[in-house]
């Protein structure tokens, strides 16, 4: 298979979710969008699914990121065309508002790993179905409402929403499920030296807890992630042969 990965953000690698894909012998196709590279106005051909990473920009960002808005109608088109979608972080707030939400900003900031608790229609769904849900790494100030239509697979604590699933093959997590030690050791030494004289007193704790903890937080949360990932690729797979069998037929 040939799945597309929209990278937003240096900052924010595939990590993880390379891993996997390659592993599983797929071809990966980059696109840098807020680097200069073009942003298909339809969906390629032998494109068999499509994957937007996290970024410090806003999903609205389009003044400074005029690129935001060509993501967001790729986003767009690939639901509506059934390509099978996942969005991490920053790409689930480009799938809310793909999908016609408005931007949505918390109070505070989520930092550090967060627990997460599966709705009964996360239990029920393929793609979570029986996984060890593990705290997962968040470094987010904006947040999305479920478009209609959607489900709420996955919710954190005050209720954040974490997981969302749109159709048979779109679905969003705001948490960092493709987390390995290298961005994560990046990310806290930005939050330490950029943001901890904002932190309120559990952002503090959060973020410490997450320095202490890596390694034993980060071998849960990649059990997570990797499976997942597999998941979402088998879907990918049958969703391709589901199309290949339909454009046999009326051929």
């Amino acid at each position: 298979m040939r799945i597309a990965f929209v990278i937003n953000d240096r900052f924010c690698p595939a990590g993880l979710i390379e891993d996997v894909v390659a592993d599983a012998g797929h071809d990966i196709i980059e696109l840098f969008p807020h680097e200069g590279d073009v942003v298909p106005k339809s969906i390629p051909q032998d494109w068999d699914g499509l994957i937007a990473f996290g970024g410090r920009m806003s999903a609205y960002d389009d003044d400074t990121h005029p690129a935001s808005a060509d993501i967001a109608h790729l986003i767009a088109r690939a639901h509506d065309a059934g390509l099978p979608f996942l969005g991490v972080c920053l790409g689930v707030q480009q799938l809310a508002r793909a999908l016609g939400e408005e931007r949505f900003t918390m109070e505070s900031a989520e930092l550090g790993f967060a627990p997460l608790a599966l709705t009964d229609e996360g239990r029920a769904d393929p793609l979570l179905q029986g996984i060890p849900v593990a705290p997962v790494m968040q470094v987010h100030e904006d947040s999305f409402r479920i478009p209609p239509g959607g489900e709420l697979l996955m919710s954190g604590e005050g209720g954040i929403v974490q997981a969302m699933k749109v159709g048979p093959t779109t679905y969003g997590f705001q948490c960092h499920f493709e987390t390995k030690a290298d961005s994560l050791s990046m990310w806290l030494n930005m939050l330490e030296k950029e943001y901890s004289p904002q932190f309120t007193a559990k952002q503090a704790e959060m973020v410490s807890a997450a320095a202490a903890n890596s390694k034993s937080y980060l071998s849960a949360a990649q059990a997570f992630g990797t499976e997942l990932t597999r998941r979402w690729l088998d879907m990918a797979k049958n969703a391709t042969l589901t199309s290949q069998a339909r454009h046999e037929a009326v051929s």
